[in-house]
């Protein structure tokens, strides 16, 4: 049976956040009570929604774009990125392949770090 969720309880703070209570209408106890940005409010319910569905069924989105973080050598400072090529491989049975998303995790980050003139430790 698909997760539809019921009508969103929410609370505006005056921080540009507010506090959300998705619940799925199907199984009451699964339910989600967090913080989502109040600028583009609808956007990111349907993104947190979709997150959850998955969570829930156990399954996995076919998009991924995953923060990858490094420590810069020169500082010692820990950075990080959104990145912006979808990073998410299955294989021929429909299993994530992690060794094709970790060359392509790495591939997105030294052309980052070539970007930015950074190096990486």
């Amino acid at each position: 049976m698909a997760i539809t969720f019921k009508d969103v309880e929410f609370s505006h703070q005056a921080n540009g956040f507010s506090i959300v209570k998705l619940v799925n209408s199907n199984d009451e106890s699964q339910e989600y009570i967090g913080r989502v940005s109040t600028r583009r409010f609808d956007d990111n319910i349907e993104r947190k929604k979709t997150r959850l569905t998955h969570r829930w069924e156990g399954t996995k989105p076919a998009e991924w774009y995953p923060t990858i973080t490094f420590t810069e050598s020169e500082s010692e400072i820990k950075m990080g990125f959104k990145s912006t090529v979808n990073c998410r491989v299955f294989d021929s049975e429909g299993n994530i392949d992690t060794d094709a998303q970790n060359n392509i995790i790495e591939s997105e980050k030294q052309r980052y770090l070539t970007e930015q003139g950074f190096t990486e430790s």
